[in-house]
Order: C-alpha cells, then structure tokens, then sequence
C-alpha cells in the first residue's frame, strides 16, 4: 500500500521539510521522489524520530513524498511523518532590478580582481516559502512526539 502527497515546485532553490517513521526496516519506508521517477532519491525507514532535511532542486519539479508499506510484516507504527515543508526559491535578477525591489541602490563591494562593474552580473538571492504542516502519512490521527 503507498500513501502520496505531491506538489511542484517552479524554478530552482532548496526543498526543506521534517519526517519521521516508524516502520520494518527497508520494506516500509518514507522516501521523496521528483519528476514522477521511482529512482527514491532520500528516504527513511525503522525507527527515525523527527528530522530536518532538505534537497537543492535543479529545475522545476514534481515533488512526491510517499510512504510504502508491503503486506506482510507489521514492525512499529507502520506509519510515516512529515511536517513543516518549506521551498525556497533562487530568483535570479539584475543589480538594478533588485535595487528596484529593495527600494534602495546597492552598495556593492568588489573582492575578486576583474569583477568591476558589478551591477551588470546577475545576483542570486533566496526568498523563502514556508508551508505550513503539508501532510501526515499513514494512518495516524496525530503526529509522534
């Protein structure tokens, strides 16, 4: 049996979020996939209490967190958590331009030899996006303390 959430992600920047399981080890397990592939790409399983991780995301993406349970065996809760999901983007855009947005001329600050004129590279910046608890996995009206 497998429970999902998904959701996508637009450009690139650091996917974030907590997660817990308890579980059979290595036949249940919480994992995240991207872009629809079942290449699991990080994923838990046994007893993990609550921990932070996060992933830099190339590209916009499909993101799925998925709790795979077999049929056979019953070890633990059998359940899967997560909470807490944040994406940060990486917003690319001129000096100008973010001067624009800050309502303020950038100061800029030269230290590498040959990078004099600074307002014409592009600066990236990151604008954080926290989502709220996204989902809880599994069967578990609460989440572990």
């Amino acid at each position: 049996a497998t429970v999902s959430v998904s959701t996508t992600v637009n450009g690139s920047g650091t996917l974030t979020w907590e997660w817990s399981v308890s579980s059979e080890d290595y036949y249940d397990y919480l994992a995240l996939y991207t872009d629809d592939s079942e290449d699991l790409i990080p994923y838990i399983s046994l007893e993990v209490p609550w921990t932070s991780a996060s992933m830099e995301v190339p590209w916009s993406s499909t993101v799925r967190f998925s709790y795979i349970k077999d049929d056979t065996i019953h070890e633990g809760q059998d359940k899967g958590y997560l909470r807490n999901v944040g994406w940060t983007p990486i917003i690319q855009a001129s000096a100008e331009r973010i001067g624009e947005i800050l309502g303020a001329d950038l100061d800029w600050q030269t230290t590498t030899p040959g990078w004099v004129d600074m307002q014409n590279h592009i600066a990236r910046i990151r604008a954080p996006y926290i989502y709220q608890q996204l989902a809880l996995l599994g069967s578990c009206p609460a989440a572990p303390p």
